[in-house]
């Protein structure tokens, strides 16, 4: 099922390069709101968010999918052919060239595409046959209201005159209905009849694609995979880690992360696993929520945010990591909100910037959602926190309440975002001195100035540090900043002594967050934006408007893709690399780039392809289509057809289409296209 993409948070469109794979094949069956980025004279690290720029898609895809209930609801059944597509922006590519990403199918009911509650509901006084299915129809909250499971008749019978009050306690609980016993499942069976669900699938780099869970899978308890959320990640083995709701688990906050679980699937077939679940408790910490932002390291260590209750809901401002570890020691709180922590000890009262020492369950001046998600081979988690003392620290997490505290400085010194090697070697922003600068903190103790505000790299003084970064395993450093009085922004690479331009363009035209590097300094980038760039909440802000690009010291920047070029005599109109799940998860160390494009229209945040319909006219017909891109050349070879390789980049080849600029209008707050270095 997929989540509504009309909530901004998290889905971040982009422009990418050389192998195309274009799903033409038939298949009979398969196995926020902007936040102004702002000008020169803007206060560093300022807060501003409003309620819907802190609602997920989740949220959202959770309060449509629970349903409305209603009369009884029939499917027409798909078409016997349907044509895949690429149902979601998120998704990951290994070393190995392994892609995973969503399947839809298009065509009206290709996706099944079922909501949580039946559209069959309860009615009194009505004969119903065994097996039939319905939804509680009271109000939300009460005894006779939804609440995560709908319930099938084990006999036939005719229904009371007052609806029953339904049970909560899980799949298979009963309950007498004059006569009718209603047993507790998860989906209506028959949301699945005639259509196929939404996939995860594991694309291998010879093209053989394997379904490693896909909604409606049931799951040991009897609840059912349902939808998944903005964020997946692949370690090298191939194992994904994601944030998906569960159908037939008892959720009491629809407009939260309830109802939810964090889980593992592959390498493979029926190796679908959940990791922890809302409503249990890890550590101190009973958790009512989970964040979108999912990453999972080589030992197959997942990382995972958790909200926690107040009285009237989950509170999204109070953070929990936690960290699971395969076949050892399972689930733990690493820190979360109220934990003393430091020397000297403070009480964390919040992430990042934040201060959520008032509880209340909506901090006005909160900002930071998405965590950045970064664990290291070693499983160290680095994170920002404000402290009840008035100070700030960064701390490098290595197991519960355990860290090594890096800096300590008054409140609101430090910048909410930092990235980590698998040296421990930590970057993170702060003002000290009054200047703003960005630094790289080596263990045990070493903290080396990378830049500050009112250095001159490339001709002219950088003016502003933006708040994302990257770092390799050797220490080198990607970051981006304005430039030029203001007038410009700027990617920068620093090579542990020197700091190099890479590009500049109009301010508010580069997607700030969006550059990563690899361990052979190969830098991936993202140009165009098309409202105003994310500074430190983690959320989205829509379209970008100009491509991607693969820059290296020694051969400067290769345009991957832009808006405007044609593939296949279809000119690319959206190319969707998502933000915050780019970095270390989009780019690969073999130098490819793996995301989801579209030809013919554009689909914002994905609602008008959502289930396979098709909303928004015939343009947008071919859904997402597939996209990876190679900067060595080492793309891995096609099996699907149309067969392409990598030889558009590096020579002719029959089975790959030049690229061509089309006379394609661009958006018209794309601005002009940036200008490469020599």
């Amino acid at each position: 099922m997929d989540f509504p993409k009309g909530i901004a948070r998290g889905v971040r469109l982009a422009f990418l390069t050389v192998l195309t794979l274009s799903f033409s094949a038939s298949l009979a069956s398969a196995a926020g709101g902007p936040k102004g980025k702002g000008s020169p004279g803007r206060p560093a690290f300022s807060p501003a968010r409003t309620a819907e720029e802190r609602r997920s898609l989740f949220e959202a895809w959770k309060k449509q999918h629970g349903g409305a209930g209603g009369t009884a609801r029939t499917r027409a059944k798909a078409a016997a052919g349907v044509t895949p597509y690429v149902g979601r922006a998120s998704m990951g590519i290994n070393a190995a060239g392994t892609v995973v990403y969503t399947r839809n199918f298009l065509g009206a009911n290709a996706t099944c595409d079922p909501n949580e509650r039946s559209g069959n509901t309860w009615l009194a006084n009505t004969a119903f046959a065994a097996g039939a299915v319905v939804g509680p129809n009271g109000p939300f909250g009460t005894p006779t209201g939804f609440a995560g499971f709908n319930f099938q008749a084990t006999n036939s019978g005719t229904s009371g005159a007052t609806q029953p009050n339904w049970p909560t306690s899980g799949i298979g609980a009963t309950v007498n209905d004059n006569g009718i016993i209603w047993s507790a499942i998860g989906f209506d069976p028959a949301d699945f009849v005639g259509c196929l669900p939404m996939q995860i699938v594991s694309r291998a780099s010879g093209g053989a694609e394997t379904v490693i869970a896909q909604e409606g899978d049931t799951l040991p308890d009897g609840s059912q995979l349902s939808g998944w959320a903005e964020f997946m990640s692949i370690n090298a083995s191939g194992m994904a880690a994601f944030r998906a709701a569960e159908a037939g688990l008892i959720f009491t906050d629809r407009d939260d992360e309830g109802q939810s679980g964090i889980f593992t699937a592959g390498p493979g077939a029926g190796a679908l696993t959940r990791v922890a679940v809302t409503g249990t408790t890890i550590g101190t910490r009973t958790f009512c929520g989970l964040s979108a932002m999912v990453n999972i390291n080589d030992a197959g260590q997942v990382l995972f945010d958790t909200y926690t209750a107040f009285p009237s809901g989950c509170d999204e401002d109070n953070h929990g990591l936690v960290r699971f570890t395969p076949g050892g020691t399972g689930n733990q709180l690493l820190v979360q909100q109220g934990a003393s922590v430091g020397t000297p000890a403070a009480t964390v009262i919040g992430f990042g910037l934040d201060d959520n020492s008032g509880g209340g369950g909506f901090c006005s001046g909160c900002e930071y959602e998405s965590i950045d998600g970064f664990i290291n081979s070693a499983g160290h988690v680095p994170v920002v926190l404000n402290l009840s003392d008035g100070t700030q620290g960064v701390f490098n997490f290595s197991g519960p309440g355990t860290a090594t505290q890096i800096v300590r400085l008054p409140a609101g010194s430090i910048g909410p975002r930092v990235s980590i090697n698998n040296s421990d070697q930590v970057v993170y922003r702060a003002v000290t001195g009054g200047v703003e600068r960005l630094f790289r903190f080596t263990p045990p103790s070493t903290i080396t100035t990378i830049v500050s505000v009112g250095d001159v790299v490339g001709g002219s003084a950088i003016d502003e540090i933006y708040a994302f970064t990257d770092i390799n395993n050797s220490g080198n450093v990607v970051f981006a900043g304005l430039t030029g009085g203001g007038a410009d922004d700027a990617y920068y690479f620093w090579n542990g002594s020197t700091v190099t331009r890479i590009v500049t363009a109009n301010e508010s035209s580069l997607a700030s967050e969006m550059i990563s590097i690899n361990d052979a300094d190969q830098v991936a980038y993202v140009t165009g934006m098309s409202s105003s760039a994310d500074e430190t909440d983690g959320g989205a802000e829509g379209h970008e408007s100009g491509g991607i690009f693969i820059w290296t010291q020694a051969g400067g920047s290769v345009k991957q893709i832009q808006v405007g070029d044609v593939i296949n005599g279809d000119a690319v109109t959206a190319i969707y690399a998502e933000h915050l799940a780019f970095v270390g998860r989009q780019f690969s160390e073999a130098g490819c780039i793996a995301s989801t494009y579209m030809v013919l229209g554009d689909d914002p945040e994905f609602d008008c392809t959502e289930g396979g319909q098709v909303f928004c006219g015939t343009g947008l017909q071919k859904g997402g289509l597939l996209f990876l891109s190679c900067a060595t050349g080492g793309c891995p070879t096609i099996t699907i057809a149309p067969l392409r390789d990598c030889a558009s980049r590096w020579g002719s080849s029959p089975h790959v289409p030049a690229l061509t600029r089309g006379p394609f209008p661009v958006e018209t707050n794309s601005g002009p296209w940036p200008t490469l270095p020599p």
